[in-house]
């Protein structure tokens, strides 16, 4: 299975079938003998030229190659293709839906009884502790 091109290999492969076009205009080839050089139709390797598909690592070799034979032609080279670290994106901290069923008034007030008379008998308690008490009773109590 071939690897998913980023964004810079895919710009590189059309600048150089771009150049390719260029030369070959400048240099008044035949598209078919081009064709026929890289083992293709004519009309894909049009197809290449006007990117509207992105060349083989092999065919941008090929085609650079082909244009350093004329010695005043600049190519921009292919860079050196590495699997690119695929960074994993981050996850948002979710809270979970609980699947608990509402609390009736009568289980209400008796957690809130419960909470009240835990509140008064530790008065140093945070309030962060407070409501992990209540959550906890009130998922107690319905499950």
């Amino acid at each position: 299975m071939a690897k998913v091109l980023t964004t810079t290999e895919r710009a590189v492969r059309h600048r150089i079938m771009a150049q390719l076009r260029s030369w070959i205009a400048e240099h008044e080839l035949e598209r078919s003998s081009i064709a026929a050089q890289f083992g293709i139709t004519p009309g894909h390797l049009r197809t290449l030229l006007n990117s509207n598909r992105t060349a083989s690592q092999a065919q941008c070799q090929q085609a650079s190659i082909m244009m350093e034979i004329s010695p005043t032609w600049k190519v921009t080279r292919l860079p050196d293709l590495q699997p690119a670290k695929k960074a994993k994106p981050k996850r948002k901290a979710t809270r979970k839906p609980n699947k608990l069923r509402p609390l009736t008034k009568a289980e209400g007030k008796f957690v809130k009884e419960v909470a009240e008379s835990w509140l008064s008998a530790n008065k140093n308690a945070s309030s962060d502790e407070y409501i992990e008490i209540v959550r906890a009773l009130g998922i107690g109590i319905r499950s």
